[in-house]
């Protein structure tokens, strides 16, 4: 089970796409091979290809998927979460494949975010996170975020549950200590990168795969105070 983090979305990072395009058969991200324009029946009909290296092949059947990255903020500070397809798609109203109207272009720079997708600012939410290894990306620390819950009424912690109110929301709860919700940027020394040298990083990395239990649970804390 993640640790879990009650944050505000206070912005969306663009520096970043909102979709890429994973394989019909693992679902894994592809990366586009050839465009080509094929004469079908007397009329011209574009045709894609794409590399993918988990099936070793060239692929031509498709569907996008959400990966979003979230700035977040509570009382405590700020941070960066990253949300795959199945965890985006609970609480963006629209499908990835819904918001790109049949497009297989891949995300251009600087491009305009969906509605569905900048009205999730100023929402709060609970959510789940891990810290892994791989978790710091780009110009901070980027948690990759394994559950989302929108019902905030009640919280379960150290398996009972407790009503949500401003000190619940502001700490994580444990038999133990307390500590801030959020990860300062200042816990990770990774170089800061630009936009471009961002998207070209994230290019050449696989999309993990987060839902697996197996993950490692976030226990990294800024400070911790004995009740």
């Amino acid at each position: 089970e993640p640790c879990r983090v009650v944050a505000t979305i206070c912005d969306i990072d663009t520096d970043w796409g909102w979709y890429y395009f994973g394989c019909q058969d693992c679902n894994k991200k592809v990366f586009p091979e050839s465009k080509t324009v094929k004469r079908v029946n007397g009329k011209d009909v574009l045709t894609y290809s794409w590399w993918c290296e988990k099936c070793n092949q060239l692929v031509y059947s498709v569907s996008p998927k959400f990966k979003i990255h979230l700035l977040v903020k509570d009382d405590t500070g700020e941070s960066s979460f990253m949300l795959l397809d199945s965890i985006a798609t609970g609480i963006v109203p629209q499908s990835a494949e819904y918001l790109l109207d049949g497009s297989l272009d891949e995300p251009e720079e600087n491009a305009e975010f969906p509605d569905a997708i900048t009205s999730l600012i100023g929402q709060t939410f609970m959510f789940g996170v891990y810290i892994e290894k791989d978790n710091a990306t780009g110009g901070g620390v980027c948690y990759k975020v394994g559950k989302v819950w929108k019902d905030l009424s009640m919280l379960k912690i150290c398996g009972r549950e407790e009503s949500v109110s401003a000190h619940t929301q502001g700490t994580i709860n444990s038999s133990v200590s307390e500590a801030p919700l959020l990860l300062h940027d200042s816990e990770c020394n990774e170089t800061a990168s630009t936009p471009s040298s961002k998207r070209k990083s994230e290019e050449n990395k696989e999309v993990p795969d987060i839902t697996s239990t197996s993950k490692k649970q976030c226990c990294k804390v800024v400070k911790k105070e004995r009740k």
